[in-house]
């Protein structure tokens, strides 16, 4: 029987609070749900949370995505041990290939996986997302320009948004 026991932290920033978690294999959860809610989902799987501040995985993922925030990292190098179905990996997948500062719709993400009539799909997908930020679903927008939806609410991604496309000081100031 595979370890069901994962390490949670939170990670306080300018933008939000973020809950992170991992086990052995990776990073599975980077939410901007609240502790109480991602640990209640975790034991509703059958997992054993772990409290951590020393776990090197959980220190490593706080680091680069407090780098991120901070505007100085543009990407992510951390294993991540995310579960969905295909359609949804495939999804989730094609998102990290978005550039950093850029956008598309969720339509162009829907042809880039083969499914071009798969556009609100793709954006169900992108809101089971369980690891926002390093799959970076906030890079996907609508169509017609507007921001669509986003797990983190609006406000936060069009933050991150303006974060990409001009530095973190133009988001706080």
């Amino acid at each position: 029987m595979k370890e069901r026991k994962v390490y949670l932290d939170v990670l306080k920033s300018w933008l939000s609070r973020l809950t992170i978690v991992c086990n052995n294999e990776g990073i599975i959860v980077v939410s901007f749900k609240s502790t109480e809610q991602v640990s209640k989902e975790l034991l509703s799987k059958g997992f054993t949370i772990i409290k951590s501040t020393d776990n090197e995985l959980l220190l490593e993922a706080k680091m680069q995505l407090t780098e991120y925030l901070s505007g100085w990292r543009r990407g992510f190098n951390l294993p991540l041990n995310i579960k969905g179905t295909d359609f949804q990996l495939n999804v989730w997948k094609e998102a990290m290939k978005i550039p950093y500062g850029e956008t598309i719709s969720y339509s162009e993400l829907a042809s880039r996986i083969g499914s071009p009539r798969a556009s609100r799909a793709a954006g169900a997908a992108l809101a089971s997302n369980p690891t926002v930020i390093i799959v970076p679903c906030h890079r996907v927008i609508r169509k017609s320009g507007d921001l669509g939806g986003f797990s983190g609410k609006l406000g936060i991604k069009r933050k991150l948004l303006v974060l990409e496309r001009h530095g973190r000081h133009s988001v706080i100031n």
